[in-house]
């Protein structure tokens, strides 16, 4: 589990604030698209 409140995260300058938010959101996007159910339809993912 993760605190709450982060010292260091919350004292950051703005600009690393902002990168670090990217790429959490970009491992977010890349887990949930990894992730995602195959529907056979349209499907991206190659067998």
């Amino acid at each position: 589990m993760f605190d709450y409140w982060n010292h260091h995260i919350e004292r950051m300058p703005i600009e690393d604030l902002r990168k670090l938010l990217e790429e959490r959101l970009r491992t977010m996007v890349s887990y949930i698209y990894d992730h995602r159910p195959s529907t056979g339809r349209g499907s991206t993912k190659q067998a």
